[in-house]
């Protein structure tokens, strides 16, 4: 069987094939497994046994990740493409735009273990392209298709020249989403990890956002609550003092930040708010839009306090930790005496060798230094 474009004579004659092979690159920037489905779009207008997408770090010998879609391309097959021995590699360079093509893999100096490679996989013809580098990660497009097959024609150079415009910014768009959902992430994890509620609602109380830990304290109902989706107290008045700051807060005032106690039930300390105001882009119109951030501390709740991360940053024994954690967590020597079963001498022996060990004079500037160590950041 012989390959080619057929009776494609001009790459206007791909119209809504090209169209849509455009459109698939940009959709499926969002997706876990990227540019699969474009890939095997891309097939169909250019035979071929393997189409992919490589990158590959310059800073990392042989770290190559391949998007790939054809025959014989499986994740096995892959990762020996991605193993293989230093015989099998061969770096083809090529700048951002640049098409070249192998019409047989044979007549070039190569390597006998690449080109074995080639064999196996039957793409002793190939045609590639530089797509983009961004921070020393080179991207490029390959097309490989057998011996047998007809050599690439102009018009399939063309069909890669025109998507690489748009596969490099579908790259970079990928790129600014991945840091960006990364970042989110490291955020939200570390407000979890020290038990802040963090709440972004409008001037008018409608809740627009809320973190794990403060669905939780909404869903207690003790102190606030959700009603109709909007951030509500428990007593009408707190709901009150609540709205009033909102309202204090719209605008931009020349503070923007206030603190507000929210009372619970009898014999439960009271949750503290602290209302930032913040400015936003509207999701569909894009305008300029006002809303509130609000950061939520339960005194109830204790930090996961982890005991080896103590071991670690002070070099304290097991038992200097445990009682490091009990300390920074509130509690009393008399009440971790109890606690540990230990005398008031062992406890001042180990008090004594924790402030040598962390260059303070007092059971207070000791307690000051646990308690802003990134100890919490850990987990329990």
């Amino acid at each position: 069987m012989v390959w080619g474009m057929g009776r494609i004579q001009d790459i206007r004659d791909l119209g809504d094939e090209l169209h849509y092979l455009i459109e698939a690159i940009y959709d499926e920037v969002w997706q876990d497994r990227p540019w699969v489905r474009c890939l095997a779009r891309l097939r169909q207008m250019i035979p071929c046994h393997t189409m992919a997408i490589e990158a590959r770090d310059a800073g990392i010998s042989m770290a190559t990740y391949y998007f790939a879609a054809g025959r014989r391309v499986e994740a096995s097959d892959i990762g020996v493409w991605e193993e293989r021995g230093a015989d099998q590699a061969e770096e083809i360079l090529l700048e951002d735009g640049e098409v070249r093509v192998w019409d047989d893999w044979r007549s070039e100096t190569v390597s006998l273990g690449f080109l074995r490679l080639l064999e196996k996989y039957d793409v002793l013809r190939s045609m590639s392209m530089g797509i983009v580098e961004i921070d020393g990660v080179h991207y490029s497009l390959h097309s490989g298709r057998s011996i047998l097959a007809a050599p690439y024609s102009a018009i399939e150079q063309q069909v890669f020249h025109r998507i690489a415009g748009h596969l490099a910014r579908a790259i970079r768009l990928r790129l600014h989403l991945s840091l960006t959902r990364t970042s989110e992430a490291l955020q939200a994890d570390a407000m979890e990890r020290l038990s802040v509620g963090a709440l972004m609602v409008d001037c008018q109380a409608t809740i627009l956002y809320a973190n794990t830990t403060a669905e939780r304290i909404l869903a207690e109902g003790d102190g606030l609550l959700r009603r109709h989706g909007r951030l509500r107290a428990s007593h009408a008045t707190a709901t009150q003092a609540l709205q009033t700051m909102l309202e204090e807060l719209r605008g931009g005032p020349r503070e923007p930040v206030r603190a507000l106690s929210i009372p619970r039930l009898p014999g439960v300390r009271d949750l503290y708010l602290v209302l930032k105001h913040h400015r936003i882009r509207d999701r569909i119109s894009d305008r300029p839009r006002e809303v509130i951030l609000i950061y939520i501390h339960d005194p109830e709740v204790s930090y996961a306090e982890n005991t080896t991360v103590y071991q670690q940053l002070f070099r304290f024994t097991p038992a200097e930790a445990t009682i490091a954690a009990s300390l920074a967590a509130g509690l009393a020597v008399e009440v971790i005496e109890e606690e540990l079963d230990i005398s008031h001498n062992t406890m001042r022996a180990h008090l004594r060798s924790m402030f040598a060990k962390t260059d303070v004079g007092s059971r207070a500037e000791l307690i000051h230094l646990l308690v802003n160590s990134p100890a919490p950041l850990a987990g329990g």
